[in-house]
């Protein structure tokens, strides 16, 4: 607060005092207004209204401080006009992050790393890709499931929360919150495939290089094409925004 105090002041002395740095205050305060708004942008459900008033101040507070630039100081004569503009340009410039601090009052955030601020929108158009390929794969494991305790074993975290909460099926999330922790050891993967109680895993296609888990599911394990379980047209689509995992059949290799 004390730096930024401080900046003002400079700014301020330096556009009351004839030369180009006095143009370095509306240049500021206008680079600062734009900055707030692109990242406002990410954020339009939270508090709609933000937005244009940052905009619609900041435009005043700017116009105002060039105006005044350009029209001629009257001698002697006080001219309160700058001192007016310079203030809306600060209250503009504070009251997103203001808002941004207190919105930690009313949101319910995530406890294990807080911060404040909302959450910024998701992407429509990632999660729609994720469900067209999801939805598909479910199904193909309820149908073909059989008589294995578990659907699927997923070292996809969100893969696994969205079986979850779209099935009455148990889950493994064999590679923990991250995808990469060693949840299962080798021996208790094969007791679970010996046993029947998983059939099918959804492995990253590098898994092997990353777990050891992995690495013994590739090497004993059968790969279903991804056309198996989706439809034609989707798996023919290319789509850096869908699911990159590939699903290994465990229970088929282990029968024959």
């Amino acid at each position: 607060a004390a730096l930024l105090g401080m900046g003002v002041m400079a700014l301020w002395h330096e556009y009351r005092t004839p030369g180009w740095r006095g143009w370095l205050l509306p240049l500021t305060l206008a680079g600062t207004a734009a900055v707030q708004t692109r990242v406002l942008s990410g954020y339009t459900d939270w508090v709609p209204l933000v937005q244009p008033a940052v905009v619609m101040l900041s435009l005043v507070a700017v116009v105002g401080l060039v105006a005044v630039r350009l029209v001629p100081r009257p001698r002697g004569g006080r001219y309160p006009y700058p001192l007016a503009a310079a203030g809306i340009g600060i209250v503009a410039l504070l009251l997103a992050p203001s808002l941004w601090a207190a919105s930690a009052m009313w949101y319910s955030m995530e406890t294990r790393t807080p911060a404040a601020g909302p959450q910024a929108k998701r992407d429509r158009a990632a999660s729609s890709h994720f469900v067209r390929d999801a939805d598909p794969l479910l199904e193909y494991l309820q149908t073909n499931r059989g008589a294995a305790t578990y659907l699927v074993a997923s070292a996809d975290r969100d893969f696994a929360r969205y079986a979850i909460l779209n099935t009455d099926d148990p889950v493994i999330a064999f590679g923990g919150f991250s995808g990469r922790d060693p949840v299962l050891s080798n021996e208790r993967l094969v007791s679970l495939v010996d046993t029947g109680a998983v059939r099918y895993f959804l492995v990253e296609s590098s898994s092997g290089k990353k777990n050891s888990v992995g690495s013994w599911i590739i090497r004993n394990c059968e790969l279903l094409p991804k056309i198996t379980w989706q439809p034609r047209t989707a798996a023919r689509k290319k789509d850096a925004n869908g699911m990159d995992q590939v699903l290994f059949d465990c229970g088929r290799s282990r029968e024959s």
